[in-house]
C-alpha cells in the first residue's frame, strides 16, 4: 500500500505536469534570477495518509524531570518513560532544571579530544561586537562566498539569560546535476523548505524567493528558534548559518562545474564555515553548552564540520564547553544504502576528500564510499566516553530518499530525481537509519528520535507544521529528548528500542 501510494502521488503532483518540469539551468546561476516555488532539499513526497501524530503536545513540560541519569564518575544508568530507553553518559549529571537556562543544573563534564588526535581547530579572529538581547543580526564575513559568487555570512542572537550556545545550519538540498542544483538556493536570498510534492512542485522552476532570515521568515517562527520554557535551547545565544553553497557545508573547490547546469559554482561550504567560526568561537569561549546542530543539507553540515567545531571549544573554551551533534534529516548512510558512485559524486565535485581528516583511514575509499562508514566510528573515538548527540529524521523521508536515489543505477545520468523514487526500495530508508544508529556510532552514546512518517524536516516549522512541541505518536515531544541529550543522556525513541 505505501509504494501504491506514493506512486499516486508522484504521478498527481508530478506526471500530469511532465511536460512543464524541464528544469532551467540558467534560472538559479544569478542572484538575480527570477525564480520560484518552494522545496527543502529537493522535492518532498508525502503519502496519502496523515503525519501520525497521535499524542499529547510539549506545551512546556520538560523532560528533564522524567529520568535521571548518573553522577560524574558512576555507571551508566537506564531509565524508562513511556516505553522509550534512556542511557546516562558514564560520565554525566543532570537535574529537574531548565535545559535551556541552566538554573538548579550540576555542570557536565566537557567534552575532550581524545590522546593521539590532532586539533582541527580553525584559527581565531576577532569576537562579534556585542548587541541588544534577543535580537537578530546579520554579519557579512569577507572573502566568503556564496554559490553563485557574492558574499557569505551569518545571524546571531545573543542572550540576556544564558551563556550557552547554538550552531543552526539551515538545508536546501545539494548542487552535483541539473535538477539538484535548480532546486538549491544560490545565495541567502532564496529558500528551499518543502516537506512534500504538493508545497514542493514549484522547486523545479527554483527555489523560492523566501530570504534564510531568522527574523522574519516563518519557518523560524517556531520549533528550536521558539522562546519556550518546552525548548532546552531557547533562551540560549544563537548563531544561524544560511544555507548558500550547495555543498552540505562542506565544500572546497572554487568556480566548479556541474555537468548539464550553466556557470561556475562556489562550492566552499567548509571554507566559509572556517571563517565563521574563527568569529564565532571566541564570541562565545564561556558556553558551558555548544550545540552544533541542522536541517537536511545543515544536518549533514553538523557532522562534516563537527571535529573543526568541537575542537574549538575545546582549544580555546574559558569554561570546559561540552559539545553536542544533533543531526535532523540528513540521512547519509553507509554504502549498502548510498550508494559508493553517489558518494563519489559529492567528493568530486565538492573537493570533500580535502576537509575529510586525514587521520580517518576509514573515510578515504578507493570507489569512493566509505563517508558514513568511516566518519560515524571516527567521531566516536576522537571524542569518547560522554553522549556526543542523536539523529531525527522520519522513518521514510522522502524528501532524502529523492536525493539518495541518484544513486540507483549506478548513478546513471538518465536517473530523474523526482520519477527515479518510484524505483527507491520500500524500506531502504529507515533500514539505513538502523544501520547508521546500531553500527556506524556508538548507541549508547549517540541518540535516536525517528518517528514513523514521511514528512521532512523537525526542527524548522514547516508546511505541515511545527512537530518540535509534539510527540509524533513516539510518546515524547522531539524538546524533550532534545532536553535529555543536553542534559547527557543518551535516549532512544521511535525505530531504534536500544
Amino acid at each position: 500500500m505505501y509504494i501504491k501510494n506514493r506512486t499516486v502521488v508522484l504521478f498527481i503532483g508530478l506526471w500530469s505536469i511532465y511536460g512543464l518540469l524541464g528544469c532551467n539551468s540558467d534560472a538559479n546561476n544569478s542572484s538575480s534570477g527570477a525564480q520560484a516555488g518552494s522545496g527543502n532539499s529537493g522535492i518532498s513526497i508525502k503519502g496519502t495518509g496523515g503525519i501520525g501524530n497521535t499524542g499529547s503536545t510539549g506545551s512546556g513540560n520538560n523532560a528533564a524531570t522524567s529520568g535521571k541519569a548518573p553522577s560524574a564518575g558512576s555507571a551508566a544508568a537506564t531509565t524508562q518513560t513511556n516505553g522509550v530507553r534512556s542511557t546516562g553518559g558514564s560520565s554525566t549529571n543532570t537535574s529537574s532544571g531548565s535545559a535551556g537556562s541552566g538554573t538548579g543544573q550540576t555542570k557536565l563534564p566537557p567534552t575532550i579530544r581524545a590522546a593521539g588526535f590532532e586539533s582541527l581547530a580553525p584559527p581565531m579572529g576577532e569576537p562579534i561586537p556585542r548587541s541588544e538581547a534577543g535580537k537578530w543580526n546579520y554579519l557579512e564575513v569577507p572573502d566568503t562566498k556564496a554559490r553563485d559568487g557574492s558574499t557569505a555570512g551569518f545571524y546571531y542572537k545573543f542572550s540576556d539569560t544564558s551563556k550557552n550556545l547554538m550552531i543552526f545550519l539551515m538545508g536546501g538540498g545539494a548542487c552535483y546535476e541539473n535538477f539538484s542544483c535548480t532546486c538549491n538556493p544560490p545565495n541567502k536570498n532564496y529558500s528551499l523548505t518543502a516537506d512534500m510534492v504538493l508545497t514542493g512542485i514549484g522547486a523545479v522552476f527554483g527555489s523560492d524567493e523566501i530570504p534564510q532570515d531568522p527574523a522574519t521568515a516563518d519557518m523560524f517562527n517556531g520549533a528550536i528558534f521558539k522562546n519556550d520554557p518546552a525548548n532546552p535551547v531557547g533562551d540560549w545565544n544563537m548563531v544561524f548559518i544560511p544555507y548558500v553553497t550547495g555543498d552540505v557545508f562542506a565544500g572546497s573547490r572554487e568556480n566548479a562545474t556541474v555537468a548539464g547546469f550553466d556557470g561556475p559554482q562556489q562550492f566552499v561550504g567548509r571554507t566559509n564555515m572556517i571563517k565563521f567560526m574563527s568569529r564565532v568561537i571566541p564570541t562565545f569561549m564561556d558556553a558551558e553548552k555548544m550545540l552544533l546542530t541542522g536541517t537536511s543539507a545543515g544536518g549533514i553540515g553538523s557532522m562534516m564540520n563537527a571535529a573543526m567545531v568541537i575542537d574549538g571549544f575545546i582549544d580555546h573554551s574559558t569554561v570546559g564547553t561540552r559539545g553536542f551533534i544533533v543531526n535532523d534529516s540528513g540521512g547519509i548512510f553507509d554504502d549498502k544504502y548510498m550508494e559508493p558512485c553517489l558518494q563519489k559524486l559529492w567528493r568530486d565535485t565538492f573537493n570533500l576528500n580535502e576537509i575529510l581528516p586525514k587521520d580517518c583511514k576509514e573515510c578515504f575509499n578507493a570507489d569512493g564510499g566509505g563517508l558514513v562508514a568511516g566518519l560515524g566510528p571516527y567521531l566516536m573515538k576522537r571524542y569518547p566516553d560522554l553522549t556526543l548527540g542523536g539523529i531525527v529524521d522520519s522513518t521514510d523521508d522522502q524528501a532524502m530518499s529523492m536525493f539518495l536515489c541518484y544513486g540507483l543505477n549506478n548513478c546513471s545520468p538518465d536517473n530523474w530525481l523526482p520519477l527515479t523514487l518510484l524505483d527507491y526500495p520500500e524500506t531502504r530508508y529507515r533500514d539505513g537509519l538502523t544501520d547508521f544508529v546500531n553500527n556506524r556510532v556508538d548507541k549508547k552514546r549517540f541518540g535516536s528520535y525517528l518517528w514513523e512518517g514521511l514528512i521532512h524536516q523537525n526542527f524548522i516549522v514547516t508546511a505541515s507544521g511545527d512537530r518540535f512541541y509534539e510527540d509524533n505518536g513516539t510518546g515524547m515531544t522531539l524538546a524533550e529528548w532534545l532536553t535529555k541529550t543536553l542534559q547527557g543522556e543518551t535516549v532512544h525513541v521511535g525505530l531504534v528500542k536500544d
